[in-house]
């Protein structure tokens, strides 16, 4: 075989493949309106009229001799402008097709592509495609300086795959990519497993391979999808019935550094909102030396798996258990409220009615959404905003005087529920030494007060709280049971724990005057009436310990997800 019919044949391969990558990719990134309307909108023809089209010129702008069809003669450089669209396009669709891989792979491609060049630029006897000095009257070498500036074009283009930051951005947007199904490394089985006979009836449990997902994170659920994190990537199951529905595999990033490495993903960076799942994704610039980007936020259909948007520009995602489409992340430095069904701005969230909140103090402000409300607080104050339109709905802050000789109290903690918001002020956690620097204080959905707990005296059943601490670790999950919250004081020997009536702050039980066990788990969610817990079921009535200890129980929208342990292996277990 020739070198002139080698490059002929490699050049035929290498157009085939670029309208096909071509066509795989405008099919997988072009979604069809489901279901079809009777006439297409113009961004669904793009699958359907632009491969044709590029197949039309590459066969059209061929060299003399190559196949198919007879040979013609055509300007050496309308040839090279083919033979370049043709490398471009191919190279692209390839990074967009296969996401994640080395970067060894990719300058193989590249190398690939520039040695079917090298089999171009020749001077035979026959017809060739590209000039040289001694070569036919009618290639004039004049033609050969477009062509070298094209080629350097051609470098540019790759180069800024890797080093241009928007160009970037939209390829690394493809760095996960769901498939349905479950995961290769997902191995789960139907089960029936006994839970403490305090807890409801299950709607499905799953038992997960001995190897299996062991520290797996349960991020949340809506009323279709229930999701998972772990190290290897994310699942979704099916509410109805646990099936796996699809899933996001991360394995790949282990071993690529393009657009992408290790630490790209965490199962700390996916939240469940809505009908949507986000994940924060951190992908590398170029340069050991160079500062790091934010991270970009792509948005999974819960459903379907299939990603809905992709952007940069929000950081530290925050989210509550509702049902809510709504958000907060930083957008720079400000609190921002963002629509999670596109990634577009709700409302920023600045300040309150009675003056801003200072979010360029040293502390960094904190932030809960649960609800129908955003609370944002730093040091003594706190401000209340509006889920779905984030209107500031009020400001509250430290209004009682500090005892001489102390230092000024800061917000500890904070729950919304049932309408109604209590905030932790003090100086730190209780340390059974009678401290009555720390009290709480409730207020309405206007910002008025309810009730706090700054009297002093010696507390019993009925009577005003006085003094405590909040008793909850997770922020954005249920807390309020039967319209009570968990409280621990100060006042007792055992720091006792009690029952506080939401509206009144009056103590309804007190583990002080019952045996009531160990309450003073500060995990949990509430189900009903009833606060749920690893080792304690707690109602309005009192606090009764479990028969067996779970792992875990997260509140996921309407219903819980608890984890517990059976033969060696984790049991989920899904409770409306």
């Amino acid at each position: 075989m020739t070198v002139a019919l080698l490059s002929r044949y490699v050049w035929l391969i290498l157009r085939a493949l670029a309208v096909l990558t071509f066509t795989i990719v405008l099919w997988q990134r072009t979604p069809l309106p489901t279901p079809p309307p009777p006439a297409l909108p113009p961004p669904a023809l793009l699958p359907v009229l632009l491969p044709p089209l590029l197949a039309f010129v590459l066969y059209f702008l061929r060299a003399p001799g190559d196949p198919p069809g007879r040979p013609r003669y055509l300007n050496p450089f309308w040839v090279f402008l083919a033979d370049l669209l043709a490398a471009l396009v191919l190279f692209i669709s390839f990074t967009l097709l296969f996401p994640g891989r080395p970067w060894q792979l990719l300058a193989a491609l590249a190398a690939a592509l520039f040695a079917a060049f090298a089999l171009r630029w020749r001077a035979t006897p026959d017809p060739v495609p590209y000039p040289l000095p001694h070569a036919d009257p009618r290639r004039h070498p004049a033609v050969a300086v477009p062509a070298v500036l094209l080629t350097l074009a051609m470098l540019a283009g790759s180069a800024a795959t890797v080093t241009w930051p928007p160009l970037r951005e939209q390829i690394a947007c493809g760095g996960l990519v769901s498939s349905p199904g479950d995961p290769r490394w997902w191995t789960a089985e139907t089960t029936e497993v006994a839970l403490p006979e305090e807890f409801p009836e299950p709607s499905w449990q799953r038992v997960l391979g001995a190897d299996d997902l062991q520290s797996r994170e349960t991020v949340g659920a809506s009323d279709r999808s229930l999701v998972l994190a772990g190290g290897n990537g994310v699942v979704a199951l099916a509410t109805e019935d646990g099936a796996p529905l699809w899933h996001l595999d991360t394995t790949h990033l282990r071993t690529t550094m393009l657009h992408g490495n290790g630490d790209s993903f965490s199962p700390d960076g996916v939240a469940h909102v809505g009908s949507t799942v986000l994940v924060e994704y951190e992908y590398p610039r170029s340069g050991k030396t160079r500062e790091q980007p934010g991270p970009l936020v792509m948005a999974f259909d819960d459903l379907t798996g299939e990603q809905v948007w992709c952007g940069s520009g929000m950081r530290e995602v925050v989210t509550g258990i509702g049902s809510s489409e709504h958000f907060v992340a930083w957008s720079g430095d400000e609190p921002t409220l963002f629509d999670s069904t596109d990634g577009s701005v709700v409302a920023t969230l600045r300040g309150g009615p009675s003056g801003p909140v200072d979010f360029e103090d040293d502390e960094a402000p904190r932030t809960l959404v649960d609800d129908g409300r955003v609370l944002l607080w730093e040091r003594d104050r706190l401000s209340a905003f509006d889920l779905e339109t984030g209107d500031a709905l009020f400001t509250v802050e430290d209004v009682v005087p500090d005892r001489p000789g102390d230092g000024p109290r800061s917000i500890k903690a904070v729950i919304a529920s049932e309408d109604v918001t209590v905030v932790e002020f003090g100086r730190g956690r209780l340390d059974g030494e009678g401290d009555d620097a720390n009290y709480l204080a409730a207020y309405d959905l206007d910002g008025e007060p309810l009730w706090d707990s700054t009297g002093e005296g010696v507390m019993e059943v009925g009577d005003p709280l006085v003094g405590g601490e909040l008793m909850y670790d997770q922020a954005s999950t249920r807390v309020g049971f039967d319209e009570h919250v968990l409280t621990r004081s100060a006042h007792g020997e055992s720091l006792p724990v009690h029952a506080v009536n939401l509206r009144e702050g009056t103590i309804t039980w007190s583990s002080a005057d019952e045996p009531y066990g160990d309450c003073t788990s500060s995990d949990g969610t509430v189900l009903g009436e009833t606060l749920y817990r690893t080792n304690t079921v707690i109602t309005s009535e009192g606090c009764s310990p479990l028969s067996t200890r779970l792992e875990e129980v997260f509140g996921v929208q309407d219903a819980m997800v608890a984890w517990s342990e059976h033969r060696d292996r984790r049991v989920l277990s899904f409770l409306r």
